[in-house]
């Protein structure tokens, strides 16, 4: 759902919007400066309602953990102690933050965007535009170097090591016996040989 509702809104914008009526002249400048993102009604009415749609499921995720996560210190009286112990020692409670700020600076960036459309400002549009970039960045790196991924790189690697292992003690055992074979092969000529003389 994720990836088909800006595809979809591509789509739509692409067969249904015309790009020559724009809001102003300002407009038109600064849609040749945002790679052709045309601040027209048309986009508007499909672009930010399929934004704001993921953007609150963003936030929406965000409320219904911490509504678990209190629902479940009301719910437990008796492990209260527990939970709060689980609570300050795992990373439960950093991953939480930091999704949340994560979540915040993502709808920022993206009033930012929309101000930007809003005002037709190259100025505000590269301010979005390093943001952006900049969370991509971080998104990619948080992303790439968790402790999951990591591990499966690992097993990865450690696989293709003692396949390649197996392979070549396979070549090896191989080559010896048709070394074997070979010399097996020559001594049975030599004695033909020397019988035959």
């Amino acid at each position: 759902m994720v990836i088909i509702l800006p595809i979809l809104c591509i789509v739509i914008s692409i067969f249904l919007f015309e790009t020559n009526n724009y809001i102003s002249e300002d407009h038109e400048e600064f849609a040749v400066i945002s790679c052709n993102l045309t601040p027209n009604y048309g986009h508007f009415y499909i672009f930010f309602p399929i934004l704001f749609i993921l953007l609150l499921l963003q936030f929406s995720c965000i409320l219904i953990t911490i509504k678990l996560l209190i629902s479940q210190q009301q719910n437990i009286n008796n492990d209260h102690d527990n939970i709060k112990t689980l609570w300050k020692t795992t990373n439960i409670s950093a991953r939480f933050w930091i999704t949340l700020k994560f979540t915040m600076t993502h709808s920022l960036v993206w009033l930012i965007a929309f101000i930007a459309l809003i005002q037709a400002s190259t100025s505000i549009w590269h301010v979005f535009t390093l943001l952006y970039s900049l969370q991509a960045i971080y998104i990619t790196v948080n992303c790439t170097f968790t402790r999951p991924v990591l591990d499966l790189i690992y097993q990865w690697r450690e696989e293709k090591i003692d396949y390649y292992k197996n392979e070549h003690n396979l070549l090896l055992i191989n080559h010896i016996l048709n070394t074997n074979q070979q010399n097996d092969t020559k001594q049975d000529r030599i004695k033909n040989i020397l019988i035959n003389y």
